[in-house]
């Protein structure tokens, strides 16, 4: 019989998010795809702390590799309403992965340094970077 890989567990797939739990890694791998808006990361962020709390999970990979977002408020929202939220569902750590399109990486980087004491929070410019430090956190 041969040995089944742990593959993460798709959790929703749409043409603009995916969502997986990845039990192996202990965490919650979500995929943004295309343009974004503020109507349509408002409610994905609802289904994402759904699943957080469904798997009971602590960790976020937030892939944003190919993500366009035209709501540029979008990572001062997050610090400032997302993350107290995820917070107090249990999340205690969220790697940002920077689409290469996304100019103000350091930026959000200093601010989410300086803003989430509560939530570690770090920006990397790739996926492999980000999960190796989610695995020691």
């Amino acid at each position: 019989m041969e040995a089944q890989l742990n593959r993460p567990a798709t959790l929703k797939a749409t043409p603009t998010i995916k969502m997986a739990y990845d039990d192996a890694n202990g965490w919650l791998c979500v995929t943004w795809i295309g343009e974004h808006t503020k109507e349509s990361v408002l409610p994905a962020t609802k289904e994402i702390e759904a699943a957080l709390r469904r798997e009971n999970c602590r960790k976020i990979l937030n892939l944003n590799s190919d993500f366009i977002l035209s709501w540029q408020e979008a990572p001062a929202w997050a610090i400032r309403s997302w993350f107290p939220r995820l917070f107090i569902i249990g999340c205690t750590t969220f790697a940002w992965v920077l689409s290469k399109e996304f100019k103000s990486g350091p930026i959000i980087t200093e601010v989410f340094q300086s803003r989430t004491p509560f939530l570690q929070a770090l920006v990397f410019n790739d996926p492999e970077t980000a999960t190796d430090w989610l695995r020691e956190n």
